[in-house]
Parts: C-alpha cells; sequence; structure tokens
C-alpha cells in the first residue's frame, strides 16, 4: 500500500482508543467492490474493537488511475504526512500529470500547441496538489533523491527531521568525500 507506514500496530491502538471514546467521526470511503479509498485506519481500528459494522459511503470510481487518484487526493488532504509519504504522493501526482498533460516523448518543443505542461510546471502542480510546504523544485528534488538512494538510517533520520536535507543530500551527491562527515553526523 502506498502509506503502509501509517497502518502500524500503535497508530491503529491509538485511533481504536480514539473511535471507542469518541465513535466513527466520518464514513470510510470505498469502491462499489469493496476497495478502501480513504480510511483504512478506521476500518482496521473498527475491526480491532470488534464492530461488527461501520459507516461506509460506495463512490463510484471509473478507472484504476481514478482510484489511485481518489486514494492520494484523499489521504494528502486529510492527514499530516512524513516527509516520505509526501515524496511518495508527489511521485505518484507527477506521473499522473506527466501521463495527463505532459508533451509526448520525442516531440519537439517547437511544435508544443500550447496544451501541455512544461517538466517545472509539472512539478509545481504535484508539489501543490500533494500539500507540500515548500515551493522549491530543487528542494523537492533533493528529497525525492534521498529517498532514492539514501542508505535507510539517513532517510530516517530525514524523516524524522533528525538530519537536513541539504545534510543528507550531499552525502549522496559525494558519497565518498563525506563517508567522514556523515558518520560524525549519525554517532
Amino acid at each position: 500500500t502506498l502509506f503502509a507506514e501509517s497502518l502500524t500496530d500503535d497508530s491503529i491502538r491509538l485511533l481504536a482508543d480514539d473511535l471507542q471514546r469518541n465513535g466513527q467521526a466520518s464514513p470510510i470511503l470505498a469502491t462499489g467492490k469493496g476497495l478502501i479509498i480513504d480510511g483504512e485506519r478506521r476500518w482496521r481500528a473498527a475491526k480491532l474493537l470488534g464492530w461488527p459494522e461501520v459507516e461506509v459511503t460506495r463512490v463510484k470510481v471509473t478507472s484504476r488511475r481514478a482510484v489511485l487518484a481518489r486514494i492520494i487526493g484523499s489521504v494528502s488532504a486529510t492527514r499530516h504526512m512524513t516527509l516520505r509519504e509526501q515524496v511518495r504522493v508527489y511521485r505518484a501526482y507527477r506521473k499522473q500529470l506527466q501521463r495527463d498533460h505532459g508533451r509526448p516523448v520525442g516531440r519537439p518543443a517547437s511544435d508544443a500547441d500550447g496544451d501541455y505542461m512544461t517538466p517545472d510546471q509539472i512539478k509545481l502542480a504535484a508539489m501543490k496538489l500533494a500539500h507540500i510546504p515548500f515551493r522549491s523544485i530543487e528542494l523537492m528534488g533533493q528529497l525525492v533523491a534521498i529517498f532514492d538512494r539514501a542508505t535507510e538510517d539517513v532517510q530516517e533520520r530525514v524523516n524524522t527531521f533528525e538530519l537536513s536535507i541539504s545534510r543528507a543530500y550531499e552525502s549522496i551527491r559525494r558519497p565518498k568525500e563525506d563517508e567522514a562527515v556523515m558518520s560524525e553526523v549519525l554517532d
């Protein structure tokens, strides 16, 4: 799942406690076939409590892409995301925007008729849709590179704000030169 790290036993237990005290505040969104679009944690928490029923709203979606768009939109708009989750949402939106609005591969820029978005426009739009708080394409690129190439330890330290994005990015840009510096930072 796209946001598996938010489905920890602890987070589900906390939500179950809240459901027990306050009840179900909002319905789970699911497709007609039962695929949960928004509310996976609520469903698991209710199941943990042994509830026989939960409130569900069925939504009509016409394609797999529409389901993915609803899931991403729902998650990114309704809760705080970790940096790792922000990168996942950004990538999903960027891929969808490129597919729907990008220039076809091999089509020269001079042939553009104005209907296509530039790569930078796609990146900025994906950042906005993903509710990413900064508006720097360069910084977003660094964050994506960190979650692509850095060690799990560095990724986790960036994700928990123990290590700055710029410092972590430098470690993957020049790994040999920064090895000693990074070992100092990580110790």
